[in-house]
């Protein structure tokens, strides 16, 4: 499941760099792992902006970036 949900995160990111916008994305309530060594942060958020990561972490840390995205339930 893990990897069919990364794999729907990763066409939207793509999507979105294909049309080579500034769209604001928000993938939320999703596990993410930051890195190998860190604690998974449940029920996170990372904002997408045109065809940068712009901010991870739990959806109180980034509120300004959820009011302008879009968003994709992960």
């Amino acid at each position: 499941m893990h990897k069919l949900h990364a794999v729907a995160a990763a066409i939207a990111v793509w999507t979105l760099v294909a049309q080579g916008s500034e769209t604001t994305l928000a993938l939320v309530e999703g596990r993410i792992y930051p890195s190998p060594d860190a604690a998974p942060i449940d029920d996170g958020v990372v904002i997408v902006v045109g065809a940068t990561i712009a901010a991870v972490g739990p959806p109180d840390g980034i509120p300004y970036y959820l009011k302008e995205a879009g968003r994709q339930m992960c």
